[in-house]
């Protein structure tokens, strides 16, 4: 039978309305990379001079930050690559790629602040707290100031999502530096700095688990989470002219492009039928479910069983 697929100008539209997300968030990416790496050199030095290590902590973060910008810039530029033939679906998922990166590299740092701090729980050392709390404090606005400016980026990348973390995973950090300078400087107590750093350190990893699940799901091409495989094919097959859909997938190229292939079976004397059904079942997708992108097999109900494929 025959197959049918999208309208050309669907994915027009999700070309432009990607390339114009991309362009946004390349000059965000920009501007916090620029204020990043200039304070990321302020603050490696401010910590060797304080002799803290949650403010050393926070600096190695800092350098992750400048990393897990970069790629994320070189990932969105990238992922704006025309389709060609060894890579028809385009370059889009790059970004799901780059997010997971970043992802993975906040878990290693957030292990290797765990460990240090819990080595300074046992050999706590004297900290500059004068020095530290004015070097975070300026950590603490070029933080606001970047996660501010990549807010609205991250709400439609997990490639954005993934730098956004790292900005805000150091914006709390800058505050638990604060909060451990002035426990110093009012008390003397220096195993504020180390419990700190490991609170740091516990705080980066529950904030990229999400990411790392929601990255995966949709490398291993799995139903997007806001969709129920059963509820579309209950409201398809409410059709008069549809009397069974199987062999339904559905997945994502990139968060913003969700992609579906189903068979529909139509019932013999309704074959003449065959374009309106599609039309309809294309409307059921976009109206009911933001499905732009499909792939349909009609199939009658006495279709031989060489034209079906195991369910």
């Amino acid at each position: 039978m025959d197959s049918h697929h999208d309208h050309e100008h669907h994915s027009s539209h999700e070309h432009n309305h990607h390339h114009h997300h991309s362009n946004s968030n390349k000059k965000a990416l920009v501007f916090s990379l620029i204020i990043t790496f200039i304070f990321m050199i302020v603050e490696v030095i401010g910590g060797f001079i304080s002799g803290s290590l949650a403010l050393i902590s926070d600096s190695i973060h800092m350098l992750a930050d400048v990393t897990a910008l970069s790629t994320a810039l070189w990932a969105t530029s990238f992922s704006l690559k025309k389709a060609n033939d060894l890579k028809s679906y385009g370059y889009k998922r790059i970004e799901i790629i780059v997010g997971l990166i970043n992802a993975l590299i906040l878990v290693s740092i957030s292990f290797l602040i765990l460990k240090e701090g819990v080595e300074r729980l046992f050999n706590p050392t004297t900290i500059n707290s004068n020095q530290l709390i004015l070097v975070s404090v300026i950590g603490l606005i070029v933080n606001i100031i970047s996660a501010l400016i990549m807010y609205s980026g991250a709400k439609n990348s997990i490639n954005m999502r993934g730098a956004f973390l790292h900005i805000i995973s150091d914006l709390l950090g800058s505050l638990g530096v604060i909060a451990a300078g002035l426990i110093i400087y009012f008390t003397g107590w220096v195993y504020a700095d180390p419990i700190v750093s490991i609170l740091i350190s516990l705080l980066i990893l529950s904030s990229v688990i999400n990411l790392i699940k929601e990255s995966f799901d949709i490398l291993m091409e799995g139903t997007p989470k806001n969709l129920n495989l059963n509820q579309i094919i209950n409201s398809l097959e409410q059709l008069d002219n549809i009397s069974n859909v199987h062999d339904l997938h559905v997945w994502c190229l990139s968060e913003s492009e969700i992609l579906l292939t189903a068979h529909i079976v139509i019932d013999d004397n309704l074959i003449s039928e065959s374009k309106e059904t599609i039309i309809k079942v294309k409307k059921i997708l976009h109206h009911d479910f933001k499905i732009e992108h499909s792939t349909l097999e009609l199939e009658s109900v006495n279709c031989n069983e060489s034209c079906k494929i195991n369910q």
